[in-house]
């Protein structure tokens, strides 16, 4: 078997794992051309609409050798896919992005690739509001034509990033050009790289995918593929894991520590019941006084804010899971389903069910 993929992309340890039990004797190439004199029954490659790759694998089919390809969109090569689902991504991070209330959103890309324009038309579909696509066209200087843009907009704008290398240029230029963040810009990556994201002024918010279940997934195909297994899927989509929430697209971010506090220990625990003296304890201060600073900076109780952040969490659930009601309830920490139903109506108006509908 031919692996021919980035490792930063594709946990070799998965895949090895996979291989191991299969009795694979396996070729690892990290080159976008493989070896000539190659010879083998199977391959998994990550195409990259590279010309002479593509010449390449059809070469391999001509031979009866089976392929995989681990590209996020399809190439010019057609065959058996295993890859994220970014229509989900999208979704993920649009639901995100509209449970803060933002109604502007732009895509941005430095790369001007097929992929990311496929990426940005995958986020326009998921979104519900007014959307530019900001990819680079490869001239003039990036930072000075990123900078204007960012500045010329109308905000609060949510920006949405296929990469973590993308959302730190934005960053990067928010905070040159003077621009909060995430007050006026708030910042997600479809692509969550923690050492990355996290190693910043601002932390960035991403997108986990397991890489590891993909590889998995891949070698399951092929091995199928290379059995001759006709029922086998033409395409397989891995769906995103979840959304971590930093600074950078996180409404709290720069309130006062005190009620940063109270808003990690919030998110962290809506799946279970939490007080307000529990809330208060972990500020630091006394109940009077955190009812004060509530009320002060944000003119709504504690409790209103424990129940609207459940309510957000459902919504988001509602929007990119198949969950039953009666298990988002249980995950967003309403102890009856009934209770869920009734709270969620009373806030927007319609049922969840009704919601998911139209969402």
């Amino acid at each position: 078997m031919l692996l021919n993929a980035p490792s930063s992309d594709s946990p070799i340890a998965a895949l090895l794992d996979s291989a191991k039990r299969l009795g694979w004797r396996m070729t690892i190439e990290e080159r976008l051309m493989p070896p000539e004199d190659w010879r083998g029954d199977g391959a998994l490659v990550t195409t990259f609409d590279h010309p002479p790759l593509i010449r390449y694998l059809r070469r391999l089919r001509r031979r009866g050798v089976k392929v995989v390809d681990l590209a996020d969109f399809q190439s010019a090569f057609r065959c058996n896919r295993c890859t994220f689902d970014f229509g989900a991504v999208s979704r993920m991070v649009a639901a995100h992005f509209r449970g803060l209330g933002f109604r502007r959103a732009a895509f941005f890309a430095m790369e001007p690739i097929p992929t990311r324009r496929l990426e940005s038309a995958a986020f326009a579909k998921a979104w519900h509001g007014e959307f530019q696509s900001w990819v680079f066209d490869g001239s003039g200087a990036p930072s000075r034509w990123l900078r204007t843009l960012l500045v010329a907009a109308e905000k609060p704008l949510a920006v949405v990033c296929p990469n973590s290398y993308n959302a730190v240029r934005v960053l990067e230029e928010c905070l040159a050009s003077g621009i909060r963040v995430p007050e006026e810009v708030s910042i997600v990556s479809e692509w969550y790289e923690p050492a990355f994201c996290e190693n910043q002024r601002v932390a960035v918010s991403g997108v986990v995918c397991d890489t590891a279940r993909r590889m998995r997934e891949a070698v399951k195909l092929l091995d199928r593929l290379m059995a001759g297994d006709r029922s086998a899927p033409r395409e397989i989509l891995i769906p995103p894991d979840r959304l971590v929430v930093n600074e950078s697209s996180d409404a709290y971010a720069t309130g006062s520590p005190a009620l940063r506090r109270v808003f990690a220990a919030i998110r962290r625990n809506l799946a279970h019941p939490i007080g307000v003296d529990e809330l208060a304890s972990v500020a630091g201060v006394s109940r009077t006084t955190l009812d004060r600073l509530f009320a002060a900076e944000l003119g709504r109780s504690v409790g209103s804010e424990i129940l609207r952040q459940r309510l957000l969490k459902a919504k988001r659930l509602l929007e990119t899971t198949d969950m039953k009601l009666a298990t988002i309830a249980a995950e967003c920490g309403f102890c009856h389903s009934s209770y869920f139903v009734k709270a969620f109506s009373a806030a927007e108006g319609t049922t969840p069910g009704a919601w998911r509908q139209r969402h």
